[in-house]
């Protein structure tokens, strides 16, 4: 990155949503320049002016991480145009009309983001890997940079690149690109690549240095909205036996997320992860268990009040009573042959993005969400 100076001074709130461009639904507004994901669905689904109907899904999954799940779905099938830019056939990618091939990982060269120096290194390392491998002979994989690249060549359109308008008669390589992200900084690209294995490198230390006397910037410790939806959560009503009353039902637990050593968010169809776990057990404490009439690798349903999904039980002691985790990510299309056995559940499922919803990210629950455990025969 390039040399800033870093001061001792509070840098002063800003509620970007609340100014620039709103969404169709409820007012929602957007954050670093993108829309909320929490409102996607219904933008494709509602007719009129500004309706989505076509979308590019870059590298990632919405079938098995955007709440709502059979709305999401149905969305996704409604497009007019969906181009994935996947090496996997993912669900979201069985959807597509379209699917551009990346090349991956070790297939072209690389750095990590330059934020990674503020939050990740505590010394001033850096690393520029060159491309290890070849893609196999006949595959007709891309730079995925070169897709947009190639789009807006067709458009006419010039890419401003990290500041930096790129020749749009000629594609650059991403040697060339990751050279100009790093124009300005403290160690030039050259250099950089002088060291595949990374390195740390020899700069001058930099400190914090003063408040600036003219900043006038303050915490603001709790905004108004902030205040009053503090206290609608404190004025909820709980059932004196730790159960909760919502939408007309009576619930016994509480379904909470959580990580799987083996799988990063929806990556779990690489055959080798599902080698290892096939799919996301339900995690219950074992006086639950007991309590439900369960024993371990049971068959039940998760239900809440939007939906409803199999899972298989098994003991975690770590847990508190009252509370049922599983990894999130999981699940396939709905459809007459989907196994839970070999593919897990989408908790999605059991999400509704119309209600419980955050007022500036239009993230509905995604945690803590009233279910009942019930037992399959």
């Amino acid at each position: 990155s390039p040399r800033q100076t870093r001061r001792a001074q509070v840098v002063a709130p800003t509620r970007s949503w609340e100014t620039g461009r709103k969404s169709r639904i409820r007012g929602v507004g957007m954050m670093y320049g993108e829309m909320m994901t929490g409102v996607m669905a219904d933008e494709i689904l509602r007719p009129g002016k500004g309706q989505v109907k076509a979308l590019i899904v870059d590298g990632a999954n919405p079938v098995n991480c955007v709440p709502d799940r059979q709305k999401i779905i149905k969305a996704l099938k409604s497009l007019e145009l969906m181009v994935c830019v996947d090496p996997y056939m993912t669900p979201s990618a069985q959807l597509a009309h379209y699917i551009l091939p990346p090349k991956v990982n070790y297939e072209y060269a690389n750095t990590f983001p330059m934020r990674f120096e503020d939050i990740r290194f505590s010394a001033p390392f850096a690393q520029l890997t060159p491309a290890l491998v070849k893609p196999p002979a006949g595959a007709e994989v891309v730079d995925s940079w070169y897709i947009y690249w190639a789009l807006a060549r067709r458009l006419g359109r010039t890419i401003v690149f990290s500041g930096v308008p790129l020749d749009m008669s000629t594609p650059p390589s991403t040697e060339d690109l990751l050279a100009i992200m790093m124009r300005n900084s403290q160690v030039s690209f050259e250099e950089l690549k002088q060291y595949p294995q990374g390195k740390i490198f020899d700069l001058e230390p930099q400190y914090v240095e003063p408040c600036d006397p003219a900043s006038s910037s303050r915490f603001e410790v709790i905004p108004q909205d902030i205040r009053t939806e503090l206290a609608q959560v404190a004025a909820e009503k709980w059932q004196a036996d730790g159960s909760s009353f919502e939408y007309g039902q009576s619930f016994t637990h509480r379904l909470t997320c959580r990580r799987m050593r083996n799988v990063l968010n929806t990556m779990n169809f690489i055959p080798s992860v599902r080698h290892h776990v096939p799919f996301n057990p339900a995690h219950l404490h074992p006086q639950d268990m007991a309590t439900l009439g369960l024993q371990p690798n049971d068959r039940v349903e998760i239900v809440s009040s939007h939906g409803r999904i199999p899972a298989i039980v098994v003991a975690d002691e770590k847990l508190r009573s009252g509370v049922v985790s599983m990894t999130h990510g999981w699940g396939g299309l709905p459809n007459d042959k989907e196994n839970y056995a070999n593919g897990g559940s989408s908790i999605n499922q059991l999400i509704s993005t119309d209600r419980d919803y955050d007022s500036i990210t239009a993230l509905p629950r995604m945690s803590a969400i009233p279910v009942n455990i019930v037992k399959v025969a």
